[in-house]
């Protein structure tokens, strides 16, 4: 029951915060790295601990965020689960440095070490835990270190799902014949654009793509901005909103211009849209006339925020890709726990961004409902 994982968890945290503080580390990808399993739906009770001798401990920056506080979560839900003694140490970079956490560690006996390392910020602190024989992964960014595993998240091929799916979605509503557009949506559209146009020519010439930067950062005077293009642009079924706060911008523009539509009051469509060569040489397909009349536009987000959140439970948009901090801190101890027993691993794997849909949101708001708890924050970010 709920009720009990939040009192084991909260002892659990109250332990590890005596320990101390300590520091966040980084990770470095490679071609070719096999993926991580899937990571297991959280446990509605802990499950049975059989007691281990290896300590493990957790450096983490000393904040409330979501991010931080969902890897703690799943740091010591994992630990129990497995029967790993562990323990949070906790850095602030003022009075404490990761050095320091890492040495609280090493004081309290731990055998290994998992370090959060942001664009390699905690490579010396990596090399410290190694240097004293410590068992160290590394954590989220795509980064060289001394870690004997480096875990990542896959930010650079997230968004080009999302491109993906926005395409199978088209297909999906059975407009493959009538050169249904996608619009690539945010403040700097133009490198997934080109990595879009790349696919869309290879493996669906019927669709075209069409990319919109957004020039401000008033939602208001986005939502006039982008609703203008979306009524000059027709046959756009399917935008991929890059930041985190498009996807609201998206829906809001979508639904100023439905009743336009509905009413004919439709402007005429910007000149050279169709049959004319952009400045890359690209031309569009032509659409049907039906596409001109109904812009049914599906939408895909980025971000595990409370407004995404609300947007995908009313099926406003259709999904969002988000970092999936619990998976992370899920796969780091379980990789741990093989490096205490023995077992050679390779230096890097990596996680992979979902895309959080309808009928997976409540395995993320499940996590998302405990870390509310436990930690008492607010929101998502």
């Amino acid at each position: 029951m709920k009720r009990v994982l939040s009192v084991f968890l909260i002892v659990a945290l109250y332990i590890s915060m005596l320990a101390g503080c300590t520091d966040n580390t980084g990770v470095d990808p490679a071609d070719g790295t096999p993926e991580l399993p899937s990571t297991p739906v959280p446990t509605i009770e802990p499950a049975p601990v059989t007691a281990k001798t290896d300590l493990i401990g957790f450096v983490v920056k000393d904040e409330t965020t979501y991010a931080t506080c969902t890897m703690m979560y799943g740091f010591l839900q994992t630990a129990a689960e497995l029967g790993n003694p562990s323990m949070l140490l906790k850095y602030d970079d003022k009075n404490t440095t990761s050095m320091q956490a890492v040495q609280q560690g090493i004081d309290a006996g731990c055998k290994g070490i998992i370090i959060l390392n942001p664009s390699g910020a905690n490579d010396n602190t990596i090399s410290f835990a190694k240097s004293n024989g410590l068992f160290v992964i590394s954590a989220v960014d795509k980064d060289e270190s001394e870690a004997d595993v480096n875990v990542y998240v896959d930010s650079e091929n997230h968004q080009f799902e999302m491109c993906n799916a926005a395409l199978d979605r088209m297909t999906e509503r059975s407009i493959s014949k009538k050169g249904g557009r996608i619009l690539i949506y945010g403040y700097d559209p133009t490198p997934l654009y080109e990595k879009c146009l790349e696919t869309v020519k290879e493996f669906y010439p019927q669709y075209g793509v069409l990319s919109f930067r957004r020039t401000t950062t008033s939602r208001e005077d986005a939502i006039n901005e982008l609703a203008e293009y979306l009524l000059t642009h027709r046959g756009i079924c399917s935008l991929v909103a890059i930041g985190e706060a498009d996807a609201a911008v998206a829906r809001d523009a979508r639904e100023k211009i439905r009743k336009q539509v509905e009413n004919k009051n439709i402007p005429e469509e910007a000149s050279a849209i169709e049959g004319v060569p952009n400045e890359n040489g690209y031309i569009l397909p032509e659409i049907s006339t039906a596409l001109y009349e109904t812009p049914e536009i599906t939408i895909f987000g980025n971000g595990f925020t409370d407004e995404n959140i609300k947007l995908i439970e009313k099926n406003a948009i259709r999904g969002a890709s988000i970092i999936p901090y619990y998976d992370i801190a899920v796969n780091c101890v379980m990789l741990m726990d093989r490096l205490l027993k023995g077992e050679t691993l390779p230096s890097y794997a990596k996680v992979n961004r979902p895309i959080v849909r309808q009928d997976t949101l409540e395995k993320y708001m499940t996590v998302y409902g405990e870390v509310k708890e436990l930690f008492n924050i607010d929101k998502a970010e």
